[in-house]
């Protein structure tokens, strides 16, 4: 029997970013807010057989290391109370969905996916892609959370608002194009 290989991924795009608050990003690459789950649906050649285990590893930066949390290594169906995570949802006999979710104090940056398959005592890897991580101020976990929704909206999603110049005698407000949504 052939050895178990991912034939396609989808990132789910409009899945992740609508829930993500990251559709704004004009970005190839699939931008994810850290603390909070994202899905992805991986084809495979054949059906998953029995004593086949599935794998993720995540690295960011020029050196990943366990110690510095730029790089985790986690099963399917393996949800811990901190750290990554992916279990697979409900899925067809051709493809898995499955749902990641990085912790709310992961490293910010761009990612690499890696899928491991392991059987017996062969194991195989493929790269499935890059992603961004961005900070979480929906996320309570995350240093950056911001409890009010009027908040988030001004200070995370608008593109424009109003800087103050001037000194103690005289301040003046004036517009700002933050322009932090273009890739």
């Amino acid at each position: 029997m052939a050895d178990l290989t991912p034939t396609h991924i989808s990132w789910q795009r409009n899945i992740n970013t609508s829930s993500h608050c990251t559709d704004r990003y004009a970005h190839k690459e699939p931008v994810m807010r850290r603390g909070q789950t994202f899905v992805m649906a991986l084809w495979f050649n054949r059906p998953r057989q029995r004593g086949e285990k599935i794998a993720f590893v995540t690295e960011t930066g020029p050196s990943p290391s366990e110690a510095h949390h730029t790089k985790a290594a986690f099963n399917l169906s393996e949800v811990k109370a901190s750290g990554w995570s992916a279990v697979q949802e409900p899925s067809e006999p051709d493809y898995m969905n499955i749902a990641i979710c990085s912790p709310a104090n992961a490293v910010i940056g761009r990612y690499k996916l890696t899928l491991k398959i392991i059987s017996g005592n062969k194991v195989s890897s493929r790269f499935l892609g890059h992603f961004i991580l961005l900070f979480n101020p929906w996320c309570p976990g995350d240093d950056v959370y911001v409890a009010n929704e009027d908040a988030r909206q001004e200070y995370v999603l608008d593109e424009n608002g109003l800087i103050f110049i001037g000194n103690a005698n005289h301040i003046e407000a004036r517009g700002w194009y933050y322009g932090q949504v273009r890739a």
